[in-house]
């Protein structure tokens, strides 16, 4: 009966919902391991009180599971109870009065421009280098995931408008503006991209981010990509295809984007997850600060403080 009303669960989180499938595989192995805990001590989901959720949070924890990890198991948890209050008839969710684990708070890492323009610097003109700069320059240049540019597809596509169609957290659409390096990059790498296609016999592939042999890029890819590019540059750091992101929505903001149109830029649902970056600019508003605020760039003479206070 546990493992029905889970997939009941899960059915609804894909139909309904319309998570993702990535989410979806999330919430199944949690619930699973949580199925196994109470399945061990003879119980049903109808049978679970705080104290036997609590202990398999503590289980996991002393088996190494970081606080974030675990959070994320909690509210799987306090998800699917939910979903059993309101369909099945629970009379109570369980998960009710358990607190998550506090995080420390991590800033994303941001690429500085120069940084940025070292790294969107690829030599050469073979297919490789014209699909990498491509995948770099949209990556910053629309500030999309890199999972919703991999799943992007041509019809998708617009460089006369610029604009790129991708779909997002929750199946959400939203459209992404391209610059101008973005789309002589990519009409670079398209041609690129035809001439290679037709040549293994491929021509009928519409993903926009394609490997070498002809199939969809896929985020390991990426990754891959873009690790050999750092190696190959003066960066002497770690870069994720996040990044690209994080850095987009920064350097907006440093330059007087206000953060309602980054957060639709950004497809967040949440203000307060665009806010984050915000926190990231901290070094660019102490200096407009220290350049525009009259006490913000010297020290103030017995003169200056008359004027200010008289």
């Amino acid at each position: 009966m546990s493992t029905e009303m889970i997939e009941d669960f899960l059915t609804y989180q894909a139909r309904i919902r319309h998570l993702s499938p990535a989410t979806i595989t999330a919430y199944r192995r949690d619930l699973e391991d949580f199925n196994r805990h109470i399945d061990a001590r003879g119980l049903r989901l109808a049978e679970v009180e705080r104290e036997e959720i609590r202990s398999w949070v503590v289980a996991a924890r002393k088996n190494g599971l970081s606080p974030r990890s675990m959070n994320r198991r909690l509210s799987s948890v306090r998800s699917l109870f939910r979903f059993l209050v309101r369909e099945r008839g629970f009379s109570h969710n369980p998960t009710d009065a358990l607190k998550s684990a506090k995080l420390e708070k991590h800033l994303p890492k941001v690429l500085q421009v120069d940084e940025l323009r070292e790294l969107l610097t690829i030599s050469g003109g073979d297919f490789a280098a014209a699909r990498d700069r491509a995948l770099f320059e949209l990556l910053y240049s629309g500030g999309c995931r890199i999972s919703e540019l991999l799943q992007a597809n041509l019809g998708s596509l617009d460089l006369g408008r610029k604009t790129l169609l991708v779909r997002g957290k929750g199946d959400r659409d939203r459209v992404v503006f391209l610059g101008a390096a973005a789309c002589a990059a990519v009409s670079e790498y398209l041609a690129m991209r035809r001439e290679r296609l037709a040549r293994i016999g491929k021509s009928g592939q519409m993903a926009i981010m394609i490997n070498q042999r002809g199939g969809r890029l896929t985020v390991r890819g990426a990754a891959a990509i873009i690790d050999k590019r750092v190696q190959e540059s003066e960066l002497r750091q770690h870069v994720t295809p996040h990044q690209f992101r994080h850095s987009f929505a920064t350097h907006l903001l440093e330059n007087g984007a206000d953060i309602r149109s980054v957060q639709e830029m950004l497809g967040h649902a949440k203000l307060s997850t665009t806010q984050i970056y915000t926190h990231v600019g901290l070094g660019t508003l102490r200096s407009v600060y220290a350049n525009a605020h009259p006490h913000g760039r010297r020290r103030v003479s017995p003169t200056d403080e008359e004027e200010f206070t008289g």
